[in-house]
């Protein structure tokens, strides 16, 4: 699963790009079912689309230009899906760093979003898209993102468009500050701002008593916020808990 220690290799991405895409492929795709692209998040054009894709969606691309990789996402990404991604989502993103981004916190934003993408054969299959901004201007606004790709197909629990922004904190640990859904239809799963932290946490390997120093609560809190997490979501133990927030950006 994307986490910070991958995305930690991207921190001198404008200084030598071709040397950390190698390296970053080396790093994820050994441990993801996906693949990766590089967006110009100024143009909207697709820069580059990891060969990987190939093993994942059928395609190949590699000799695309940049106008053909860009006309291609269009085509692959469900066409409701990108309509929301183009429409509103991007714009939601934009809107929050243009708020809270600075020049030098700029790099420690990313989104994720889970959408559908259509393969070779044409059958459509949950991905979630997570987004880094690996540069940015002089106010923090992104230059370039890196989006990583990953089939959530088989352990997605619903068909809920999710959408979160997560922001680095002090410690260097990315935190979801807003989250939410693109398609009303389905069945949300309110989960409370602390409760959406405590799922994050566990996600990345802490105990209880770990979650409790950390957030400040007590153990019993934290064992009152797991019952009511597993309730809502209707996951069997943890491991199942982490496939439902990883397919949902929220870690």
């Amino acid at each position: 699963m994307v986490n910070e220690d991958y995305f930690s290799v991207l921190h001198d991405f404008a200084v030598n790009r071709e040397k950390i895409l190698r390296r970053y492929n080396e790093l994820l795709l050994s441990k993801i079912n996906g693949f990766f692209a590089l967006c110009n998040y100024v143009t909207g054009e697709y820069e580059y689309v990891s060969e990987s894709i190939k093993d994942n969606l059928g395609y190949d691309v590699r000799n695309y230009t940049a106008e053909q990789l860009t006309e291609f996402a269009g085509k692959v990404i469900h066409e409701k899906h990108g309509g929301f991604m183009v429409k509103t989502f991007v714009p939601i993103f934009g809107e929050y760093v243009r708020k809270h981004a600075t020049a030098e916190t700029g790099i420690d934003f990313r989104f994720t979003i889970c959408c559908k993408l259509r393969n070779i054969y044409g059958d459509y299959h949950w991905y979630l898209l997570d987004t880094a901004v690996v540069q940015a201007d002089e106010t923090g606004f992104p230059i370039t993102t890196l989006i990583t790709c990953t089939n959530i197909h088989y352990f997605k629990k619903d068909d809920c468009l999710h959408y979160s922004i997560l922001r680095k904190n002090r410690d260097g640990v990315y935190e979801v500050v807003l989250e939410g859904v693109g398609n009303d239809e389905i069945n949300e799963y309110n989960l409370t701002p602390r409760e959406i932290q405590v799922i994050n946490l566990i996600g990345q390997g802490y105990s209880n008593k770990k979650i409790a120093e950390k957030l400040v609560i007590s153990v019993h809190t934290v064992q009152t916020h797991r019952k009511r997490i597993i309730s809502k979501v209707k996951c069997q133990g943890t491991a199942e808990l982490t496939n439902f927030a990883f397919s949902r950006g929220l870690l």
